[in-house]
């Protein structure tokens, strides 16, 4: 468990194979209840239960699509020690109900605003549910995107599909208007850096390719 910024702490697993990739879980803490978003792969958030408690507990589980849920108890541990529901897109509910009985919920495809700092954004393509979320605290905007907007060199690789929701294009396109300054990923491989600080043009060049997906001007 790695303190990362002030009120963000990063639970690490892996390496594991050729590419040595590792897969990061994230917990949020804010007086309103502090959150975990979690990515696949084992998780090492049950090493450290005590700090976590001391932290404030868990008060929501976010996933970005199924495969980031755990099949097996991990959910139901977690909600039995913490009370903390699974959140994710309702278009996720079969294949993770398949994985989990865990007690969830879910949200729709406006997303989920969560007091003034947190929200999930519907951003299909990868899944049919697959959402991002962002977090806003001490001035600096995290843009959590799991592995479906990463540059893994110079360029952005945006893994979204708006024609999936075309009635939604107006909402995609505020998304494009989020002032960055954070990508927070669910995987690393090779040892590359798993945080992004965005500079301006970075922040422009993801922007532009979102633009380019949705054909906006």
């Amino acid at each position: 468990m790695e303190r990362i910024f002030p009120n963000l702490y990063r639970f690490s697993d892996g390496p594991r194979g050729p590419a040595e990739k590792m897969s990061y879980t994230y917990l949020l803490v804010h007086e309103e209840g502090n959150l975990l978003v979690r990515h696949w792969g084992l998780s090492s958030v049950f090493d450290f239960l005590d700090e976590i408690d001391d932290l404030g507990g868990i008060d929501r589980q976010f996933i970005a699509h199924d495969h980031d849920a755990k099949r097996g108890d991990l959910h139901d541990r977690l909600y039995e020690r913490f009370g903390c529901k699974l959140n994710y897109h309702e278009a996720e509910r079969k294949a993770v109900r398949a994985k989990t009985k865990c007690p969830v919920q879910e949200f729709g495809d406006d997303g989920l605003q969560l007091d003034s700092d947190f929200q999930a954004h519907y951003f299909p393509g990868h899944t049919k549910g697959m959402s991002i979320f962002t977090w806003r605290d001490q001035g600096n905007c995290f843009l959590f995107p799991s592995h479906v907007i990463r540059i893994p060199s110079d360029q952005w690789i945006i893994d979204f599909d708006p024609e999936l929701a075309p009635h939604l294009h107006e909402q995609f396109t505020e998304l494009t208007h989020i002032h960055m300054d954070y990508l927070i990923p669910g995987a690393s491989a090779g040892g590359r850096e798993p945080v992004h600080h965005f500079t301006e043009g970075t922040r422009a060049t993801l922007s532009a390719g979102m633009n380019s997906i949705l054909n906006t001007e």
